[in-house]
């Protein structure tokens, strides 16, 4: 398992908000409020309570360029307590503004969630060690390994070499 850099959660303004909600297109569950993440990459993190919430979502992928740049992050990941048995979250990482209309496994977007569930104290709820599940609404199943240890959050897993090759710049 990989270390995350230290994370810093804030909560977005309010005028935020009706950017967020019109690029997810759904009204937003307002238990644990949008928090703005900073795991070395800066996420919007909305959590959608279930995971059927998650795998629901079609995003307005150009009003998530104008709320990631509004915010200043890479994108948005959301995430909803999972029903299987393979996994405690089900992710989704959107990111159009940098050329990624959906990340299919994102470590990033993994290590936010356990912020999130680290700073609104839900971390109890779904374990100090967890799998969180994400790509399958783009072909591509994949489990990451999540690990709260105090101010430490571990990820890990595998993964599949889908390209290869080798780049000469002159």
């Amino acid at each position: 398992m990989v270390q995350a850099p230290a994370a810093t959660a804030v909560r977005i303004s309010d005028e935020l908000l009706p950017l967020l909600i019109s690029a997810l297109g759904t009204p937003l569950m307002m238990n644990t409020p949008p928090l703005r993440v900073d795991v070395g990459v800066v996420w919007l993190l909305v959590n959608m309570e279930k995971a059927n919430a998650v795998a629901a979502l079609r995003p307005d992928m150009e009003a998530l360029v104008t709320i990631s740049n509004a915010a200043q992050v890479t994108g948005v990941t959301v995430f909803g307590r999972s029903d299987d048995q393979a996994s405690a979250v089900h992710v989704r990482s959107f990111a159009p503004a940098q050329g990624v209309p959906e990340d299919p496994v994102c470590g990033s977007g993994n290590a936010s969630v356990a912020a999130f569930l680290k700073h609104y104290d839900l971390i109890k709820q779904y374990g100090a060690r967890y799998y969180g599940r994400q790509g399958m609404q783009v072909g591509r199943d994949g489990q990451v390994a999540v690990s709260v240890d105090g101010e430490k959050i571990k990820i890990g897993g595998y993964a599949v070499t889908c390209v290869e090759g080798t780049l000469r710049l002159k």
